[in-house]
């Protein structure tokens, strides 16, 4: 019993971390995407749309890296209807007008499936591997007690 509860215990705290792990995963890629955003609106005429597509990828690096698979997910959600509102014509808009741009777009929706294994296995941070007793630790430090 003592064992059942301490797994369930373990199996509470892991879905913690992963949660904060998510969220200040997301917290980062929208934090870069809004800074990128206000950044190159300005500069938005004399960008291609496929330049744009491309630095807008760097926010959904920045959250399956730090957050994982789920971070990833909400980045290019977000990302996605950025790229389409404020970066493709007719701006401001759902409205996509040219054939190239639904290429553009979608590119940009499956880049996150790549970039997936830089986040480690399971969605954890690059580096840390589970440890066959539970917990967490980096190939350069031994868990505890082994």
């Amino acid at each position: 019993m003592t064992k059942l509860l301490r797994a369930q215990g373990e199996a509470g705290w892991d879905r913690k971390a992963a949660l904060k792990r998510t969220v200040a995963g997301t917290a980062a890629a929208l934090g870069t995407m809004l800074v990128l955003t206000v950044a190159l609106v300005p500069l938005r005429a004399s960008l291609t749309v496929a330049t744009s597509a491309l630095i807008l990828i760097v926010p959904v690096v920045i959250g399956v890296v730090v957050g994982g698979f789920p971070a990833g997910v909400i980045s290019v959600i977000a990302g996605f209807l950025v790229y389409d509102v404020f970066f493709i014509p007719p701006y401001l808009t759902w409205a996509v007008g040219a054939p190239q741009n639904w290429a553009a777009l979608g590119v940009y929706l499956v880049v996150m499936v790549p970039v997936r294994p830089a986040g480690g296995p399971g969605g954890q941070p690059a580096g840390h591997e589970p440890y066959p007793g539970g917990g967490a630790g980096t190939a350069a430090q031994p868990h505890p007690g082994h």
